[in-house]
């Protein structure tokens, strides 16, 4: 396949499409010569890649539902915006480990557990980036985590829909004592 050979070519880059392709939780939309639109029919998400304004012209045709966007290209986020109102935007980065040893996990004073429904609103009120209720329910029941000091939530963690680590949040009193790189160590290795 083409798009996977383009791919590919640039593993962290394209590390969530190939890993949606590979689930085969997506479907290919639009592919020519590294421009592409791939929906996850999972997340809901329209990943885009256009190398050129006619590409970018090209899969907005073909977007049915405008919700969510993944974009590749900075410059294409207004034309993308005034098709498809958005509510908000976050900038988002990725990192892909390829190594098969655990990562080894700093040292902290805190308990890390699986969070359940009780904590749903401690998670509510501190992780801004999505504003469902049921979204968020659906992650701590698939498996988030979080950092306890004396019973209290430090952080937590957990993964997305389409399988990606995120959801990472560390409470403000609770920063600069490397927390967060723990709980990415723990997600990594579970």
């Amino acid at each position: 396949n083409t798009l996977i050979k383009y791919l590919e070519t640039n593993r962290v880059m394209n590390c969530d499409v190939l890993e949606i392709l590979r689930r085969n939780s997506g479907d290919v939309l639009y592919d020519d010569n590294g421009s592409f639109l791939v929906y996850d029919r999972i997340g809901g998400i329209n990943y885009i890649n256009a190398l050129h304004p006619t590409a970018c012209d090209n899969i907005l045709e073909l977007v049915s539902c405008g919700e969510l966007f993944c974009i590749r290209q900075k410059e294409y986020i207004e034309v993308i915006e005034k098709r498809f109102p958005a509510r908000f935007h976050i900038e988002c980065h990725q990192a892909l480990y390829e190594n098969h040893t655990k990562i080894s996990m700093p040292e902290i004073p805190f308990d890390i557990q699986r969070l359940d429904s009780r904590h749903l609103s401690v998670v509510r009120e501190n992780y801004h980036d999505v504003d469902s209720d049921g979204y968020i329910e659906g992650r701590i029941a698939e498996g988030m985590f979080g950092a306890f000091d004396n019973g209290n939530i430090a952080g937590f963690i957990g993964k997305h829909e389409e399988g990606s680590i995120g959801l990472l949040y560390i409470l403000p009193e609770y920063r600069r004592k490397n927390l967060g790189a723990a709980l990415a160590a723990f997600m990594v290795n579970d």
